[in-house]
């Protein structure tokens, strides 16, 4: 009984330990697809200075849009774009734009022994500016 008890608590913590890993990476792919959708969008929207704020909110939709209907929950505050063309201006034709997603995962394990650990799953996609039309 001992060593079937022993062995139990090992197993249980195993396999817990790979749902974790499994939801974070679930969680990655979800970040990572979300920035290139999002690097997509900055590369082949026009950027000019009467529509920088309706630019930015395009770029911060599309990588939303493609986080929606899954268990990753976006705010707009976990994306970010460099060059901003709100604060940094337009990029010039070629330079690169880059869409960086960050969100926190809740772990399975830390939440059992109230922790409350989570893991910051980010990633980022780069793409070059075709340039204004």
């Amino acid at each position: 009984m001992v060593e079937t008890t022993l062995v139990s608590v090992f197993l249980l913590l195993l396999v817990g330990g790979m749902v974790d890993l499994g939801g974070a990476f679930q969680n990655y792919i979800i970040v990572t697809n979300a920035a290139r959708e999002g690097a997509r969008a900055a590369a082949r929207l026009p950027c000019k200075a009467d529509n920088r704020v309706a630019l930015r909110a395009a770029i911060v939709q599309a990588s939303l849009d493609e986080a929606a209907g899954s268990n990753v929950v976006l705010a707009a505050t976990d994306i970010v774009i460099a060059p901003d063309p709100v604060s940094e201006g337009c990029a010039a034709a070629g330079e690169p734009i880059e869409v960086t997603v960050m969100v926190s995962y809740q772990t399975l394990l830390g939440s059992l022994w109230g922790g409350g650990a989570a893991i910051t799953v980010r990633n980022s996609a780069t793409m070059a500016y075709a340039g204004a039309d």
